[in-house]
């Protein structure tokens, strides 16, 4: 058997449990896959939730992490078993192991049925110009209801944020914006600053199948709105950076006027006009934090997770702007937020540096 163990530089300590989670006694017809399929989740997120810092591992070096997880298999949770001689398998009966998880367990994250939410009404005449502009860009209502966040989402979110994030003042709603397009807005509410989450009908009611990549991006403005004296800022700094972007995609598209009698095709035309597009939501790789848009930073964290695909697709940072932000203090200003969220700044399809996502 040639099975390769790597012990990680800072292992995650032996005694440690996640919160919100229950133990679990693997056998020989589990696997990170498939525990991780029944709780809507993907295995690597499973494997972080149990040792965290494994998710960022495998976005900068897979052969690595899987070294690390074989260690965590072998050293804690006492598996000597393997389906495919390079990786340790459950099996059943596992007596030896280390710690919290000696004698084969993990920890699974809880999940609550959507009927036990906590729920909160929104009054119908909180009002600001932020806010109104908000719904009005997205094409949304402003939600009546908001639940708190359960179990398996403040797991996730825990993996990706710590403790960087006030989640009790973080909720979640059915609204959504047009095509069903999730977005966040900050709102005050009896003398305190709520975060919501719109993230649709599906979202509301299903927590367990929520998209996890759409959490993680949504999260990342309710950091922006808890780490800035004016928790509307990152709102105002979003309507602003799509704008500048839309109005910089129509300047292209005039533009062609001034070429279109030089002999240029429709083809020229169209590739022309395709490549002066402008997006709030692409981003270039290697900035300083307060360099990048509101739009930016939140793509930028979903990217490191859930690489994209497409075009001009970069290889995966080492995660700063992330890690940036789950160092941060709960609850108190961050300059390098208060920074971004004053940059208007977006991306263009033609340059071939860019990471590109659509407006």
């Amino acid at each position: 058997m040639s099975i390769q163990k790597e012990q990680p530089t800072n292992p995650v300590p032996d005694t440690y449990k996640p919160s919100a989670a229950r133990e679990y006694t693997v056998s020989e017809n589990d696997s990170w896959a498939t525990l991780a399929l029944g709780l809507h989740m993907e295995p690597w997120d499973l494997i972080d939730f149990n040792f965290p810092g494994m998710k960022p591992l495998v976005r900068i070096n897979a052969q690595r992490a899987c070294r690390q997880v074989n260690w965590y298999l072998f050293e804690y949770i006492g598996c000597e078993k393997s389906t495919d001689k390079y990786n340790y398998a459950f099996s059943s009966g596992i007596t030896r192991g280390s710690g919290v998880h000696k004698g084969g367990k993990i920890f699974l994250p809880l999940v609550d049925a959507a009927r036990d939410y906590k729920t909160i009404d929104i009054p119908s005449d909180i009002g600001s110009p932020g806010l109104t502009a908000t719904l009005s860009e997205v094409r949304a209502r402003l939600p009546t209801t908001a639940r708190e966040l359960q179990p398996v989402e403040l797991a996730f979110a825990k993996l990706w944020y710590s403790n960087s994030l006030v989640y009790e003042d973080i909720y979640v709603s059915d609204a959504e914006g047009v095509g069903g397009r999730p977005f966040t807005i900050a709102l005050p509410l009896k003398k305190r600053w709520i975060v919501v989450l719109n993230l649709g009908p599906k979202g509301f009611n299903d927590p367990v199948a929520i998209n996890k990549a759409t959490l993680i991006r949504e999260l990342a403005h309710a950091w922006q709105s808890q780490h800035h004296p004016d928790p509307w800022q990152f709102m105002v700094n979003s309507i602003l950076c799509r704008r500048a972007a839309a109005l910089e995609t129509l300047s292209i598209a005039t533009l062609w006027r001034d070429y279109r009698d030089a002999g240029a095709t429709k083809l020229d035309q169209k590739e022309f006009i395709k490549r002066g597009l402008a997006s709030a939501n692409a981003w270039y790789p290697g900035r300083r934090f307060g360099q990048y848009g509101g739009e930016q930073i939140a793509q930028q964290v979903q990217d490191f997770f859930f690489p994209p695909v497409g075009h001009y697709v970069h290889p995966p940072t080492h995660g700063e702007i992330w890690q940036h932000m789950r160092k941060a203090p709960p609850g108190k200003p961050d300059p390098d937020n208060v920074r971004s969220l004053k940059t208007i700044s977006f991306g263009l399809y033609g340059d071939t540096s860019i990471v590109w996502h659509s407006p």
